[in-house]
């Protein structure tokens, strides 16, 4: 099988960039990295840059959230015929377990997109606590499981993963939002569903002492590392 990795980097959110592709060269060495980015310079070494266009106004309070919601998806299309099996990793994450690197043989055993549990649990709930999301779920399916869009892994010989991603990018084009909810709206639209891993392979500020608290079950593997509470249980969990 052949794998490859892409991020993004948009706005504000450069700041991540060389810290994030590092810590991936230290776990996942043998991946190229695809990077889509508006940085015109000083971008890290050795990794493709990806033309991007602008998909969201540069004015929109959350412009770089937003555009790396759209070329998340699009960069995993854009090299589908290069590639079987192809990861998205948000910019500010960190991996802390080679175990991680195991993402890849779950999905290409279930053939599927393959995401994390997000740590608000309920899909509608977390619909409305996005400041900007698009549209509300409805009530009868507040309670189902809600996505974490930090981590996507898609084995891209399906032709069923291809819809489900392209019918993402419908949907963002429509209205752009938040990835976490188009994620979820693009399984209901799309009748195709992802293979959903628990919170350890994307902890969060949210869950993170509580996850790592109970690590001695299953260890977490990547966190959010721009956010304090996660970075803080990480350090204590890894001086024990």
């Amino acid at each position: 099988m052949s794998r490859a990795i892409i991020m993004t980097a948009f706005g504000d959110r450069k700041q991540y960039m060389k810290k994030a592709v590092a810590n991936i060269k230290d776990f996942l060495p043998d991946y190229p990295i695809y990077l889509y980015t508006d940085e015109l310079s000083n971008r890290p070494h050795g990794i493709y840059k990806c033309n991007v266009v602008d998909k969201v106004s540069e004015e929109h309070p959350r412009y770089g959230n937003r555009m790396s919601d759209y070329y998340r998806i699009r960069g995993l299309l854009d090299i589908a015929r290069l590639y079987d099996t192809v990861l998205y990793l948000d910019d500010d994450l960190q991996i802390i377990d080679f175990q991680f690197n195991n993402i890849f043989d779950i999905t290409e055993l279930f053939k599927c997109v393959t995401l994390v549990q997000n740590p608000r649990y309920f899909a509608g709930y977390d619909a409305r606590r996005g400041v900007d999301s698009p549209g509300r779920i409805e009530e009868i399916y507040y309670g189902c499981m809600g996505y974490n869009s930090g981590v996507i892994c898609a084995y891209l010989p399906n032709p069923n993963v291809i819809h489900y991603l392209h019918h993402y990018l419908y949907l963002f084009e429509k209205k752009p939002g938040r990835a976490p909810v188009i994620l979820w709206k693009a399984a209901k639209g799309s009748g195709i569903y992802p293979y959903v891993l628990p919170e350890q392979w994307l902890v969060m500020g949210v869950s993170a002492k509580r996850i790592f608290d109970q690590a001695n079950t299953y260890p977490p593997m990547l966190i959010h590392a721009a956010d304090k509470e996660a970075r803080c249980s990480c350090e204590k969990y890894m001086k024990k």
